[in-house]
């Protein structure tokens, strides 16, 4: 079976699939259903990490399994425990997944403790602390241990290089960014003795992030996105006000704005990252909860002066009014003293809701997190593709091609995207010799790749003829116009129709020229729409493409430079 057709047959499993699943995606089982049926239901319930909804189903499971094979247990003892779940998980995880899966995902039961017997070890990164051995840890079979080994130590090596790769290719976007945000100037709200400290920045960052919502509006992002060719661009509502997050491929960017006392805006400093398969993505909703006094506590004490009260009071309305003035006094200071004991404050909390993002990071060996107001499913999208395989090979692609470049050239689309479609045809010329069984589909990306590489020239050739063209023309009717004006210009006063007929020849030639000019352009115009069209057209074709070979060429790149990053 070739790679097209086994692809073919997996995209009609996972449409049967479909029918089968629950409302939490889980697969369904009842009498009607496989072996394997049974099994993927035990593999996905472990991968949603429902350990216990297995443990309490288990006699179930068991007795559904035998009816349908009767010899399914090696053993005499029929029995479903948390070794057998964890052998068939890993049985069918490692043969259709990959070769490692982070430990991560297994965290809500004791998965060490299997391990060894079912044939499996652990990879740890080294130098990191055992709370991020733990975090950061890869499931494999004893037999890829090495080649796991040499993912963490290629990872540590490589951390600066992608950090490097992210900044050139997101220079130009955040520029824009500077750009459009220079000299904006944010009214924050004034703070005032008695307001809660956490209330006032959770209030303030919200006025901020509205008034920031103003100028990076979503017309004004998705022009950046399309025009610096982004996979996604977000500008998200944060606790202290906005951060923009930024992919391209697997690549990443997040940058706070941010203002200072004056209220300017700028962006705060860079946070780079790269994605991969193993990196584990979760999602956590919560809420920030402050207490704050909503009424404001009486002052220190400031005792009224009797004796002066009284002397007042004694100028104003003699003996009587001393007496009134002290008593005055002395009442006040009371009273004041009175509200300072009994005071009782009328607390009020506060609650705001917020959604945490953490992926953990294989090749930043550490985390990459990001809090919201709310869930926002386009940056899961955006954070779930970074990690496909085809944002991978891209990815690995940007990062050859930076790296071939001089240290200070900037990142440019148009290089790399000829760069790319060379580098593809090498891959798929390569991929013939990794497995011949590949030949068919491999060529069917060559022509895709040939395509574009012909579309980039018509359209060059198309410019350039139409520019000739008509510039020729436009070149002959200027010298006729030149020849005409120096016949004028040598007409005596008395020749006053020939100079008539020159000025309207001289008036229709000019007419003409603004015709070719227009012409030009609407060929021009004409030309630049039929390229972008089969550009399109081919770039989704070669998206699909990527999208089905991407597996096949990346453990291609790996193998073939001993690396898994």
């Amino acid at each position: 079976m070739n790679l097209k057709e086994e692809l073919e047959l997996k995209k009609a499993q996972e449409m049967k699939d479909e029918k089968r699943r629950a409302s939490d995606g889980t697969f369904i089982v009842d009498e009607e259903y496989t072996v394997r049926d049974v099994e993927n239901f035990i593999i996905d319930n472990i991968y949603k990490k429902k350990m216990e909804f297995l443990k309490k189903n288990a006699e179930k499971l068991c007795a559904l399994l035998l009816e349908k094979q009767k010899d399914y247990f090696k053993e005499q003892e029929s029995y479903l425990g948390q070794k057998e779940f964890e052998e068939i998980f890993f049985k069918y995880y490692f043969a259709e997944h990959g070769k490692f899966i982070p430990l991560k995902r297994l965290e809500n039961y004791d998965v060490d403790y299997y391990l060894d017997e079912l044939g499996y070890t652990t990879i740890t990164p080294k130098g990191k602390s055992a709370y991020l051995d733990k975090h950061l840890a890869l499931v494999c079979r004893k037999e890829d241990y090495e080649k796991g080994r040499k993912l963490y130590d290629n990872a540590l090596e490589n951390t600066e290089i992608w950090s490097v790769v992210a900044e050139k290719v997101f220079a130009g976007p955040l520029q824009r960014v500077r750009n459009i945000l220079r000299g904006q100037r944010i009214e924050q709200l004034k703070y005032a003795a008695g307001i809660d400290r956490g209330i006032y920045n959770l209030a303030n960052g919200a006025k901020k992030y509205e008034q920031l919502r103003k100028i990076l509006t979503e017309k004004v992002i998705k022009n950046i996105k399309e025009s610096e060719s982004l996979t996604e661009m977000l500008f998200i509502q944060t606790p202290c006000s906005g951060e923009i997050f930024i992919t391209k491929e697997n690549l990443g960017c997040i940058v706070s704005v941010g203002t200072d006392k004056e209220g300017w805006v700028y962006l705060e400093e860079d946070k780079y990252f790269s994605m991969c398969r193993y990196d584990v993505i979760e999602v956590e909703q919560g809420e920030n909860t402050s207490m704050f006094e909503a009424t404001v506590a009486p002052g220190p004490l400031k005792k009224s002066s009797v004796v002066a009260n009284a002397a007042v009071g004694t100028l104003i309305g003699g003996t009587t009014g001393g007496i009134i003035g002290a008593a005055s006094a002395i009442d006040t200071n009371n009273r004041r003293a009175s509200a300072i004991a009994n005071y009782q404050p009328l607390m009020v909390e506060a609650k705001v809701k917020k959604t945490t993002y953490c992926v953990t990071s294989i090749k930043k060996q550490g985390w990459v997190i990001i809090v919201t107001y709310k869930p926002l499913e386009a940056l899961m999208n955006a954070l779930r593709q970074a990690q496909s395989d085809e944002a991978c090979l891209n990815g690995e692609l940007i990062k050859d091609f930076l790296l071939e470049q001089k240290s200070e050239a900037d990142y440019s689309e148009a290089e790399f995207l000829k760069y790319a479609n060379k580098r593809k045809q090498e891959l798929y010329d390569a991929g013939i010799k990794y497995d011949p069984s590949l030949e068919k589909i491999m060529s069917e990306g060559k022509n895709i790749q040939k395509s574009l590489e012909d579309n980039e020239k018509k359209y060059s050739q198309s410019v350039e003829s139409i520019e000739k063209e008509y510039d020729q023309y436009v070149k002959d009717k200027k010298k006729e116009v030149e020849e005409i004006e120096n016949q004028i210009q040598a007409c005596s006063i008395i020749k006053i129709k020939k100079k008539w007929e020159l000025k309207s020849t001289k008036s229709a030639l000019e007419k003409e020229m603004k015709g070719l000019e227009e012409k030009k352009a609407f060929c021009l115009t004409n030309a630049e729409q039929d390229y972008k069209d089969k550009k399109k057209s081919l770039h989704k074709m070669e998206n699909e493409f990527d999208a089905n070979v991407a597996p096949v060429l990346l453990e291609m790149i790996y193998n073939e430079e001993e690396r898994l990053f």
